[in-house]
């Protein structure tokens, strides 16, 4: 695993990771404002880009990992066996987030063409790592071939660990306008860190 550094940038108060693109699959660009986020690491490999951030106010450390998983599916068991291992190393509370290329179920897909193992060993990495998975308001799909036969699919999805989840109740999902690209662009909110007393 290669660490992010030399692809790291500083801008205007900003650090930044990325994965190129490969193809004509795109990347990932993850930022954070170092003026709310202090960040102590960040790492990467084959399909994700993570951060190790700290809110400055609140005090409360997680850490973001954004994937983008293969389209090829014969490669969907090397990119959970990377995830998995990712996810398992994290001491703290972990936001997921990104286009996983794979669905949970049957209702994730406009048509009836989907593979139960692949979905299987998605939701048992799911499942093994005890992530749970926001509810997405906004938008039944999360991407779409644009072609005139068409399909849609949940691609896109955020999960996060039991504690985040504590930590933030009140968080939403929205899937925002999509413009010029096949993905639905999610918003993840917090919604205020919530206080044990």
């Amino acid at each position: 695993m290669q660490r992010a550094r030399p692809l790291c940038r500083q801008v205007s108060r900003e650090a930044s990771s990325s994965l190129p693109a490969v193809g004509h699959s795109g990347g990932i660009l993850l930022g954070a404002k170092e003026d709310t986020f202090e960040v102590e690491d960040m790492d990467r490999g084959e399909f994700f880009v993570s951060m190790l951030l700290t809110h400055r106010r609140s005090n409360l450390r997680w850490e973001v990992i954004i994937v983008y998983g293969p389209a090829d599916h014969s490669r969907s068991p090397a990119f959970l066996e990377e995830l998995k291992a990712k996810v398992e190393r994290c001491s703290t509370l972990v936001v997921v987030a990104g286009d996983f290329n794979l669905i949970r179920s049957h209702e994730d897909k406009s048509s009836h063409n989907v593979d139960i193992p692949r979905m299987r060993m998605f939701n048992d990495c799911i499942a093994d790592l005890a992530l749970r998975e926001i509810t997405r308001v906004g938008a039944r799909f999360t991407w779409t071939n644009n072609r005139v036969d068409l399909v849609r699919s949940v691609l896109d999805r955020v999960l996060v660990s039991v504690d985040w989840e504590v930590a933030f109740p009140l968080c939403s999902l929205h899937a925002i306008t999509r413009v010029g690209s096949d993905h639905v662009p999610l918003l993840l909110s917090t919604g205020g860190v919530h206080h044990h007393g």
